[in-house]
């Protein structure tokens, strides 16, 4: 009788003791399921979660039709500090929620599609302030409306590798820098826009062979289009004065990407014709100004930044809208104004002597790869700054300096493939004679993280003679 009160006894225990563990675990499960959206953890060079440094930033969603009190095509989601190393945005609450509805409304079954939330991050770290270029978050909104996506975000903290020292501030409680749009300098598309991405110009009536080209883009989840960010003081004051400001450019995360999409295209040029080839897209041009708030007082820094990149891409199912025509696009003057023309001598390849006998050929990769020296995945240079001064009605009364400055602000797409022929002679059309080639670059150099110099193609456009 005795063993048998105390095996009930046990029992009990054992019960209430399920019971307790049960009420402790499966709420956490439950909240583990529950969390769906974008989780972004901050990690130090070792891999350590960074909640023992104050950092600030500025987060922004892009969405597909940019909100009607801002440029920007943007949703501003977070202003702040990082408590514990992380951010977490629910895709059922505020603001990401209709970001997420946005993307879902424009491209209801599209669960290859990449968008961005990107952020501003500044590092308050042994008393010295750090600013950090801009960094993308990529997602796919169907994917986060229904489960939890994780992303880590590396700051290099003790190396000069990736952020650039802030001057004579010191981040104290209640103390933030922001970034704010500039109107009068920025612009989005709103519509798509057609958008170069490959001119080949072939000179000389009377003198010059039949050149076939094409260009393809496949996307993966992985690649797609880069957003260029330039960083310089007094911008604005030295534009309006006529003056070309001292910049600094990098291509940084993807604005816009996806799985498996696809434009291809290939064509003759005949001899004194050209042709450009376009996808339809929509862009943003955006200057800002950086802000110092402190115990509710605040200044202009003097430093500004400009963005430059497409947030969003005509497809039908898998395919980029787009097309080919047999003329100049209607940016070619302010695209020649932004750049400037040089001859390629690519050893290893049919271009090691810039030219291209009858029937030799080069393929657009060996060409990515002779600018891509510091590996920056920087490919086709869209030349989205001159289509904004051509088509934004407040860029047209800049000073001609200030267009010509932002005529040459160009952004990247890769992973595209293409070739460039000489046929000679093609259905008794043109001459068996040599080509010689050039390609325009646009005038501003970009540096990587090392702040080393590197060229970028615009267009990409090749003239052959």
């Amino acid at each position: 009788m005795e063993l048998k009160r105390k095996s009930t006894k046990a029992y009990v225990v054992i019960a209430i003791v399920v019971l307790l563990s049960l009420s402790i675990v499966l709420p956490q499960i439950y909240h583990l399921i529950a969390r769906k959206g974008v989780e972004i953890t901050f990690v130090d060079d070792r891999g350590i979660i960074l909640d023992y440094v104050e950092i600030y930033v500025q987060v922004e969603a892009l969405v597909p039709e940019g909100p009607p009190d801002r440029i920007a095509p943007v949703v501003e989601l977070y202003r702040g500090r990082v408590e514990g190393g992380k951010l977490f945005f629910r895709s059922d609450e505020d603001r990401f929620k209709e970001v997420i509805e946005a993307w879902i409304k424009e491209h209801p079954r599209d669960k290859g599609l990449e968008t961005a939330i990107k952020m501003d991050i500044w590092a308050n770290l042994d008393g010295r302030a750090f600013r950090f270029p801009v960094i993308a978050i990529n997602y796919n909104p169907i994917r986060a409306s229904e489960e939890l996506i994780r992303r880590m975000v590396k700051l290099s903290l003790y190396e000069e590798d990736g952020h650039r020292p802030l001057r004579g501030h010191i981040l104290q409680p209640y103390c933030f820098y922001l970034w704010e749009e500039d109107l009068a300098l920025s612009w989005r598309s709103n519509v798509f826009v057609r958008v170069p991405v490959l001119i080949v110009h072939n000179d000389y009536p009377q003198l010059s062979g039949v050149i076939n080209t094409g260009i393809g883009i496949v996307i993966s989840h992985e690649s797609g289009f880069k957003f260029t960010v330039g960083y310089g003081y007094h911008i604005k004051s030295n534009l309006y004065a006529g003056q070309t400001p001292s910049v600094d450019f990098y291509t940084v995360g993807f604005s816009r990407g996806g799985y498996y999409y696809a434009f291809i295209h290939s064509r003759y040029v005949w001899p004194g014709k050209t042709y450009w080839f376009w996808i339809s897209a929509k862009i943003a041009h955006v200057h800002y100004r950086e802000i110092f708030v402190c115990d509710g007082f605040s200044y202009y820094t003097g430093l500004e930044k400009i963005e430059s990149y497409v947030y969003d891409v005509q497809v039908s199912g898998t395919t980029i809208i787009g097309g080919v025509e047999a003329r100049q696009p209607p940016y070619a003057s302010r695209i020649f104004d932004g750049s400037r023309e040089i001859r390629p001598y690519i050893s290893g390849t049919e271009l090691s002597d810039g030219m291209l006998s009858v029937k030799e050929s080069v393929y657009f990769s060996k060409i990515f790869d002779w600018f891509d020296i510091y590996d920056q995945d920087f490919e086709v240079g869209l030349p989205l700054g001159a289509i904004a001064v051509v088509t934004a009605a407040n860029l047209a009364g800049l000073p001609a300096s200030a267009i010509s400055f932002i005529s040459g602000i160009t952004a990247s797409i890769i992973f595209v493939s293409g070739h460039l022929e000489n046929f000679g002679q093609f259905h008794n059309i043109g001459a068996n004679v040599v080509e010689h080639v050039y390609i325009r670059i646009s005038r501003f150099k970009f540096k990587d993280t090392l702040g080393r110099l590197f060229d970028v193609p615009m267009g990409v456009w090749f003239r052959c003679y």
